[in-house]
C-alpha cells in the first residue's frame, strides 16, 4: 500500500465538509424516524494482488502453454458510498449500499514463469516488468447488517457486515502482453549467438517458432463475481438525526477470470482482491 497523496486529502476533505453541510441542513427541521440515509467517502487500500495467468500457444493437448504469476501493486484510492435502511429499536440497522470506488495500479510483474509443450535450451526470466499503468475501477451493491452498541452516550461503536456483488473494471490498465515472450525470444536469441555451427543455430531458433510467431492477445477486462465484507466503527450524535460516522470495512472479491483469444493463442487471468477501506460518513434519520 501505498502513501496517500495530498490532492486526496483535499478531494476528500471537501467531499465530507458537503456531506456534512447538507446533513446539517437537512437534520435541523427534520424528526426522528427508524429509516435512514447515508454517505461514506472511504479511503481505499487494495493489497497486493497475485494474479494466475495461463497463455496457451495453438491448438491441441501438448499446445505449449506458459504459466506464471502476475504481482500487482496499487496507489491509494477512493471510493463513494450511499446507503439507505431502518434502524430497528434493538439496535440493528439494515441497509442496501451501492458505490463506485478506484484505485491506480502502479506496477505489473510477471514471476514465477513455467514453460511446458516446448523444450528450451534457456533458463526462464525470474521475473518480467510488464510495464503496467492504469486505474481499476469498481461498482457495487452490498446488503449489510449493522449492529449498534447502546452505551448511553453520544458516541455509539457499531460492527456488521454484508454481501453483495461488485464489478471490476480493468479496461483502462495497460500493459505489454507480449513482454514475456519477448523476454525470452530475446534469450533465445543470445544463446543461439553464441552457436558456430549454422545448422544449430537455426535449429535453436526454429525451436522458438511457435512463441516468437503469435501475438499474445489482451484479456477482458470486466468481470462480476460475488463480494462480502465486515466492518466496525463509531457513529457520533451529531444531532437527533444527523450522525457522524467513522469507521474501517475489510471487503474481500473473489474469484475474478478474464479471459482472451485469437487466432494464435488464448489467455487466462484468475485472481483474488482483499480491499480495506478507512471510511467517513454520515447517517441521516429521517
Amino acid at each position: 500500500m501505498n502513501r496517500l497523496r495530498i490532492g486526496s486529502r483535499w478531494m476528500i476533505g471537501a467531499a465530507v465538509a458537503g456531506c456534512l453541510a447538507l446533513g446539517a441542513a437537512t437534520g435541523a427541521e427534520a424528526q426522528e424516524t427508524n429509516w435512514y440515509v447515508g454517505g461514506t467517502v472511504p479511503l481505499m487500500f487494495i493489497d497486493d494482488s497475485d494474479t494466475k495467468n495461463t497463455t496457451t500457444f495453438g491448438e491441441g493437448e501438448n499446445a505449449p502453454t506458459l504459466s506464471s504469476t502476475i504481482q500487482s501493486e496499487h496507489d491509494t484510492g477512493f471510493k463513494f458510498g450511499g446507503s439507505a435502511g431502518y434502524h430497528f429499536d434493538n439496535g440493528i440497522r439494515v441497509e442496501g449500499e451501492l458505490f463506485y470506488a478506484q484505485a491506480k495500479i502502479n506496477k505489473l510483474t510477471n514471476t514465477q514463469l513455467t514453460l511446458t509443450g516446448l523444450t528450451l535450451p534457456i533458463e526462464l526470466p525470474a521475473e518480467v516488468d510488464l510495464r503496467g499503468s492504469g486505474t481499476a475501477k469498481q461498482l457495487g451493491g452490498m446488503v449489510n447488517v449493522f449492529y449498534d452498541f447502546d452505551i448511553g452516550e453520544a458516541v455509539t461503536p457499531y460492527v456488521g457486515g454484508g454481501i453483495g456483488l461488485v464489478r471490476i473494471d480493468q479496461s483502462d490498465v495497460k500493459y505489454d502482453t507480449n513482454a514475456v515472450k519477448d523476454e525470452i525470444a530475446k534469450r533465445v536469441g543470445e544463446f543461439a549467438a553464441g552457436i558456430t555451427n549454422a545448422d544449430q543455430r537455426n535449429a535453436v531458433l526454429a525451436g522458438l517458432a511457435p512463441l516468437a510467431a503469435v501475438e499474445v492477445p489482451e484479456p477482458s477486462g470486466t468481470d462480476t463475481v460475488f463480494a462480502w465484507q465486515l466492518g466496525a466503527g463509531f457513529g457520533y450524535a451529531m444531532t437527533d438525526t444527523l450522525t457522524l460516522q467513522l469507521g474501517y470495512r475489510l471487503q474481500a472479491v473473489d474469484g475474478l477470470e478474464f479471459t482472451g483469444t485469437n487466432d494464435g493463442a488464448m489467455v487466462r487471468a484468475e485472481t483474488d482482491l482483499l480491499i480495506h477501506f478507512l471510511e467517513i460518513g454520515v447517517r441521516h434519520r429521517f
